[in-house]
């Protein structure tokens, strides 16, 4: 009788241990985690001088999947993923990537960069009406196009060479977004200053004094002249004809310069090369104080 209690128990013991040791083996099974998603970068934001970015995933659960976030920009950065390795393409100052595995774990990181080509700079130009303006961009990769415009003051042309060239249509203002080959792109604001066409034998305006303006001379065969000031205050150098430049104006032009202490209407009379006169008549009222 002793000796079957003793295997009893024994076999009481064994069968104990043997439920305990595979309850503990299927809770480790059952709750392991997965790696933690890590990058080779010294954190959340990183600075560059290049247009490039590269980092490695450190650890995580594999099947990555990497994203650059979309920030309104008319193209994004290229990412490429290789084995473990992320190359970004940057073609804005800032960019931000999320990496993510099949875990549905997110690590993100800013990439702000400092180099030259991509940095925004967006331009501020006034142009005499009448007058084409030449432009030199000094950002981007090169090869630029037109991905926007908004307002008809002015039309926009790039030939070749990446020369722009402005040429006014109206007084007022409009304004281009453009873009170069990578798809960086900047701003040009455009103001048209007032002017008006001679398109007759007279023409009487009402300016601002202390102001610049200009009369593309379209009526007649060209070769406009001044021929009679009606005051002092317009034997200025500022008031002029600008001879036609296929580089720079499609006609003649009047510049005209118009001094604040003008109390008087002033006129200008002009003749051509073939003898056809103008008269153009400008009353100056005083600039408001603010």
């Amino acid at each position: 009788m002793r000796l079957k209690s003793i295997s009893n128990t024994l076999y009481l013991l064994l069968l104990t241990a043997s439920i305990v040791l595979i309850a503990g083996c299927t809770k480790k099974i059952g709750t392991e985690e997965p790696p933690e998603l890590k990058l080779s970068t010294p954190g959340e934001t990183v600075s560059t001088d290049a247009i490039e970015y590269s980092f490695d995933i450190v650890s995580g659960a594999g099947d990555y999947h990497v994203e650059i976030a979309d920030d309104g920009q008319p193209a994004l950065g290229k990412a490429t993923l290789t084995g473990t390795r992320v190359k970004v393409e940057l073609i804005t100052q800032y960019t931000q990537v999320t990496v993510t595995d099949k875990s549905n774990r997110k690590a993100d990181l800013l990439i702000v960069s400092s180099h030259p080509s991509i940095q925004i700079m967006n331009y501020l130009v006034s142009v005499l009406y009448g007058n084409f303006h030449k432009l030199t961009m000094d950002w981007g990769a090169g090869k630029y196009s037109i991905y926007r415009q908004s307002g008809d003051a002015a039309e926009l042309s790039i030939d070749n060479n990446d020369q722009i060239t402005i040429k006014p249509r109206k007084p007022g203002r409009a304004y281009f977004t453009i873009m170069d080959r990578r798809g960086t792109t900047n701003g040009i604001s455009v103001i048209v200053e007032k002017g008006w066409d001679l398109t007759g034998k007279e023409l009487s305006v009402t300016v601002e004094a202390g102001h610049y303006y200009t009369f593309p001379l379209k009526y007649g065969e060209g070769g406009w002249k001044i021929t009679h000031r009606s005051s002092p205050l317009l034997h200025n150098p500022q008031t002029c004809v600008m001879p036609k430049d296929p580089e720079y104006r499609e006609q003649d032009m009047l510049h005209v310069w118009i001094p604040e202490e003008v109390n008087e209407p002033l006129s200008l009379q002009l003749t051509d090369k073939a003898g056809n006169t103008a008269t153009i008549t400008i009353v100056a009222q005083k600039t408001s104080p603010d």
